[in-house]
């Protein structure tokens, strides 16, 4: 295989449909108050989201999980309370 048969396809995003917002409005649109801890990515163990879910408790914030339910039956082992984490978004 040479150079001649390869494309290269870039990461991109269509900058017309997708513009930043600030940080109130996204909350705002969300429903969300307060400080907000977010993830988007794998939930996989190696990830290890267990000890943020864990550590929920202790924290002044929401938790806010982008992905698969992985983490539900970690927030219902825990003493997290259900009002401190929105699982799962998808």
């Amino acid at each position: 295989m040479g150079a001649k048969n390869v494309t290269v396809i870039p990461n991109g995003v269509d900058s017309q449909l997708l513009v930043p917002l600030s940080k109130d409005e996204c909350k705002s649109n969300l429903g969300l108050k307060g400080n907000v801890l977010g993830y988007v990515g794998s939930l996989e163990h190696w990830v290890d989201l267990e000890t943020v879910v864990e550590a929920m408790p202790f924290l002044d914030a929401k938790l806010m999980v982008v992905g698969r339910a992985f983490l539900q039956i970690t927030v219902k082992r825990s003493r997290v309370s259900p009002k401190d984490v929105a699982l799962p978004i998808e």
